[in-house]
């Protein structure tokens, strides 16, 4: 244990100043609980005609105050004045003086204020659509198809193409998790993280969030537990933080911190995520632009024009590997996509697995991709078994042509 303490540091439950009890506070909480500053719904509820009566009350008290400044300026006639003071007069029954009420209290019913989500009312002078993260109401945004076909576009443009290849191989050698960190976690074993992964797959589809997110965050999850030691308490807060990173990064419209807070059932507190998110964001010294197995994807796929089913059922294979963390740390993002492209379309029947447009795109020949292969088919044949069935139900919808339930098919590599 010696040894473990010196090469990687530890992250523990109690050193969260929010999981300490408050000592000698709660009575000043109880206190002061009554002298908090209700919501809006609270104040409509319990506003009563009393509260009416005061307010009328006060308001017309001091315009009689003000009058006889009035008289003495304007020289007004004195049984006038007390004859148009007479008509302001309010009595303690509502009913006997409706209309007076009416006159001097106007405001907007607070009932038509808590319709609207007070974020999305500051924001909708800005914003076209009402709330980004409603997922049943948010229409589709016609911006992210946009910059899809832009992205597509620099793609395949001939002038930048191979440079922005090359640029990408070269930065997934610089950011990379430690391959078998999981034996020095004192703390979390390869099924929490499983679990955690699984779970992170639900979340991005139920806030509507691109794949590269998803990658992406799972990428920070495994190069801050390839230099920090978490407790198991933590490790779904590590997780959450890294979505919420991810998710910044790569949405137009990020969810709110409060988003995530309320996805792990307030498990968490948002300062507990936001100092989580200070530590990633330490931890891997401000280096996000990390390219993941989507990227290369994309990338392929944009340049070769890969027909879309290939691309899906090659994305789906690429996900299915985020559940497992070794041995896909020895093989770099690009060699994993490339091999998922090639063992995906051997399924589908293609004729050549690696044609030479493939070969010349991503700079790998299929026997280099035959290690890797050889565990993306082990792992491709037990998602149809596998009891974490959040990325199968994912692929197996119309959008994405239902790959994941298309047959197993090994792919032999013979040298």
């Amino acid at each position: 244990m010696s040894s473990l303490s010196r090469s990687m540091a530890t992250f523990k439950i109690h050193q969260d100043e929010e999981n300490i009890a408050p000592v000698g506070k709660s009575k000043a909480s109880t206190a002061n609980f009554n002298k908090q500053r209700p919501v809006l719904s609270v104040i409509s509820a319990n506003l009563d005609s009393e509260a009416v009566q005061n307010r009328t009350k006060k308001i017309i008290t001091d315009q009689i105050v003000k009058d006889p400044v009035l008289k003495i300026k304007e020289t007004v006639d004195e049984s006038k004045l007390k004859k148009e003071l007479s008509n302001l007069t309010v009595s303690s029954d509502d009913k006997e003086n409706p209309t007076v009420a009416k006159k001097v209290v106007t405001r907007t019913p607070l009932k038509e204020l808590v319709k609207i989500p007070l974020a999305v009312a500051e924001d909708k002078k800005q914003n076209k659509y009402d709330s980004p993260m409603s997922i049943d109401g948010s229409p589709k945004n016609i911006e992210l198809i946009a910059s899809k076909a832009k992205l597509e576009e620099l793609y395949s443009c001939l002038i930048y193409r191979d440079d922005i290849y090359k640029y990408l191989k070269q930065l997934e050698t610089q950011f990379r998790p430690k391959a078998y960190y999981m034996k020095r976690q004192p703390d979390v074993t390869y099924s929490m993280r499983t679990i955690l992964v699984d779970w992170l797959v639900e979340v991005g589809e139920e806030y509507k969030l691109h794949n590269e997110t998803l990658f992406m965050a799972v990428s920070f999850l495994d190069r801050f537990l390839s230099s920090m030691a978490v407790a198991r308490a933590k490790l779904q807060l590590l997780g959450t933080s890294a979505m919420f990173i991810a998710a910044k990064f790569e949405e137009i419209f990020p969810p709110e911190v409060s988003e995530f807070t309320y996805i792990t059932d307030n498990t968490y507190t948002k300062k507990q995520v936001l100092r989580m998110e200070n530590l990633i964001l330490k931890v891997l010294s401000f280096e996000l632009s990390a390219p993941t197995c989507c990227t290369f994807i994309t990338h392929i796929a944009a340049s070769t024009k890969l027909p879309d089913k290939n691309l899906f059922l090659a994305m789906y294979i690429c996900e299915l590997t985020l559940l497992e963390a070794d041995p896909y740390f020895d093989f770099y993002p690009s060699i994993i996509a490339s091999g998922a492209i090639a063992l995906a379309r051997h399924c589908l029947g293609f004729i050549e697995v690696w044609p030479v447009n493939l070969a010349r795109t991503t700079g790998y020949t299929l026997s280099q991709l035959s290690q890797v292969i050889v565990h993306l088919n082990e792992t491709h044949n037990k998602s149809f078994t596998s009891k974490h069935v959040a990325i199968r139900d994912k692929y197996k919808a119309a959008k994405f042509e239902s790959v994941s339930q298309i047959p197993f098919k090994k792919l032999i590599i013979r040298e």
